[in-house]
């Protein structure tokens, strides 16, 4: 077996994937890309009157969710993914300041209970391998809560299971939950 130093594209009727060597544990990782096809079926729905109401829906949003570890926020700039984000983290016990990962990618919270959540902002990524570089798939496999913001822009190697939500701001201002 060859030595992988990146990603190696490969093609194989219709599927196409990714090998990608896992720097740290040596392991190697095949990653079949799915596309947008696969947004789960929107059929939950939280509505945020205003910003006072974010923890409770934070919490119902909680209580609603499938056991999904991986959640992917959709929404345009401005709707509330860091926003809503923030809320999680403060209901799940996070005891660090929450804060978008911009610049980072990603950002590691420790709750009361000494559970890990890791933050994602793909928002500045210009290549998929930036994700492949920060060790991505160790994180979402890790069984630990992932938040990402802006899955769009690797969606491609979200895990088929990932819980899709979307952020929608309405006319009068308030949001709009959908998973």
């Amino acid at each position: 077996m060859g030595n992988f130093s990146r990603q190696q594209f490969a093609r194989h009727t219709t599927h196409q994937f990714f090998i990608t060597l896992n720097p740290h544990s040596g392991v190697i990782v095949l990653v079949f890309i799915t596309g947008s096809e696969n947004i789960n079926k929107m059929s939950e729905k939280i509505i945020i009157k205003g910003i006072e109401q974010i923890d409770e829906a934070a919490r119902e949003f909680l209580r609603k969710k499938p056991a999904n570890p991986v959640v992917a926020l959709y929404g345009e700039m401005g709707a509330g993914k860091t926003t809503f984000t923030k809320a999680l983290c403060r209901v799940l016990g996070v005891v660090d300041g929450v804060n978008s990962p911009t610049f980072t990618l990603i950002n590691e919270y420790r709750t009361e209970n000494d559970d890990t959540i890791y933050h994602f902002d793909f928002y500045r990524i210009e290549k998929l391998e930036e994700a492949f570089d920060i060790g991505f798939e160790e994180f979402i496999y890790s069984g630990n809560l992932c938040l990402i913001e802006w899955p769009e822009k690797i969606e491609q190697i979200l895990p088929s299971d990932t819980l899709r939500v979307k952020i929608s701001v309405l006319e009068d201002g308030s949001r709009e939950l959908s998973f």
